[in-house]
């Protein structure tokens, strides 16, 4: 509020942001006019005032991600997240990062939060951004070794046990399906000739690898069992 000096026709003015006043330094330019509003010559009648307005700090910073929401990422792959940036545009480094600790290792979903003050300590809205991480990688199998053997001596066939499939995959969690080409269960005796398994594996997220295939080979190497007749 600007007012006269003299207490005789005292006035006063009320100056706000719509008359050109700032928060900090302002200067006003006071001219005395006769009643006609036309300004006296004498330098007396013109006046400078400069002044400071503080004004009250109440609006709250507010965060801003500068990633997606939410954050894939590939499991076993590096995490990179660029984090949040604030209004007031000198707080970004003071940005409180909590909630949980991502492991780009196991697969889940992680919640982080973002939380700052701004020096009047004003409060931004807590920011949270979902992070996912998530497996969309097969596993690579590794069939067991091809099988070359003979029949047993008492029938056509031979009972295996196949055992050696493998496969690598960031999961842990691996099951082996195999399929045999005369279409029985893998614990079914092997007829004499060539069976094929086609093998594959599936993780825990239900990626399934591809088909590997392995080679059974029932030879008959087992002679005739004969016997003679009675002599005459």
């Amino acid at each position: 509020r600007i007012s006269t000096a003299s207490q005789i026709g005292q006035e006063f003015w009320d100056l706000t942001a719509a008359d050109g006043i700032v928060d900090g330094q302002n200067t006003i330019v006071l001219v005395v006019a006769d009643p006609t509003h036309a300004a006296f010559d004498n330098a007396e009648a013109t006046a400078v005032v400069n002044f400071t307005v503080n004004l009250p700090d109440n609006i709250p910073p507010v965060i801003t991600l500068l990633d997606v929401d939410p954050l894939p990422v590939e499991l076993g792959s590096p995490y990179f997240n660029l984090g949040a940036s604030e209004t007031d545009g000198d707080l970004t480094e003071e940005i409180e990062i909590g909630g949980d600790i991502v492991d780009p290792n196991t697969i889940g979903e992680y919640v982080i939060t973002y939380n700052v003050f701004d020096a009047a300590g004003n409060p931004a809205a807590e920011v949270t951004q979902t992070v996912i991480v998530f497996d969309s990688t097969a596993p690579v199998i590794t069939c067991p070794d091809d099988i070359v053997t003979s029949t047993d001596p008492d029938f056509c066939g031979v009972d295996l046990n196949l055992t050696g499939v493998s496969a690598i995959d960031m999961s842990g969690s691996i099951t082996f399906e195999g399929i045999r080409s005369d279409g029985l269960e893998l614990t079914e005796p092997y007829a004499l000739g060539v069976t094929t398994v086609s093998w594959t594996a599936t993780d825990e997220t239900g990626n399934v690898s591809e088909p590997c295939i392995q080679t059974i080979t029932v030879n008959d190497e087992v002679g005739p069992n004969f016997g003679c007749p009675a002599n005459i």
